[in-house]
């Protein structure tokens, strides 16, 4: 786990891939490293990488029945999917405010709030 930080924090790349296409992300998991996991989360390690195998690291995880580490990778997956649809929530409001600013006399310019997507 020291060794894990240390190399992060001294720059190293924690998408890098081995000749198998296995990320550091891959190993901690296959060494069943929770704590590994977790830095290597903490310094975005892609969860979405595929090794040659065609195997992500939750893949990996729920095959060696390491509930937890799968857990955490879902997690993770669903906090980007929550983030990313919140952010593109908020542009679209953003740019539906300036357009209707633009054209304040247009006949939607009495509209108060986005229809539902």
């Amino acid at each position: 786990v020291f060794a894990v930080r240390y190399l992060l924090e001294c720059g190293a790349d924690p998408n890098c891939k081995a000749k198998d296409g296995s990320t550091p992300l891959h190993l901690a998991v296959q060494s069943t490293n929770r704590e590994s996991v977790e830095i290597l989360l903490s310094y975005a390690a892609d969860h979405r990488i595929e090794n040659a195998d065609g195997e992500t690291a939750a893949l990996i995880a729920i095959k060696l029945n390491l509930q937890s580490i799968a857990d955490l990778l879902s997690e993770r997956q669903w906090t980007e999917k929550l983030t990313s649809d919140a952010k593109r929530k908020n542009l679209q409001r953003k740019q539906f405010n300036t357009l209707k600013k633009q054209n304040s006399s247009a006949p939607w310019s009495s509209v108060t709030e986005l229809p539902s997507l």
